[in-house]
């Protein structure tokens, strides 16, 4: 399968003049110490910006992601921003009011 991502001052600045309702954000890692975190830069700003543009933010993991650190934190999970994830996670110590779990 042929992945395409968008990175770098254009995507950046597009992102920048959008406003959304509902953000889902994928993440490498997931830790609720050190926060969401992807491997790359370029990404982790964009993702920082539509965050910022965002009335309600989700991110998305399944199990192996949570209790991984990627490269570069650009979020934290809190009661505002609320971790999507597996079932398999529930038993790895996850706040209920920080996390939706799904089948």
């Amino acid at each position: 399968t042929d992945i395409a991502v968008l990175v770098g001052p254009v995507a950046l600045n597009q992102v920048a003049t959008m406003n959304f309702d509902k953000c889902f954000i994928g993440a490498s890692g997931i830790t609720f110490d050190r926060g969401v975190s992807t491997s790359n830069i370029d990404v982790a700003e964009i993702n920082k910006t539509a965050i910022k543009n965002s009335r309600e933010v989700y991110f998305i993991g399944d199990s192996t992601k949570i209790g991984k650190n990627s490269r570069y934190t650009f979020a934290q999970i809190d009661e505002e921003k609320k971790l999507i994830t597996t079932q398999k996670a529930s038993n790895k110590n996850l706040d209920s009011k920080k996390v939706i779990v799904i089948e």
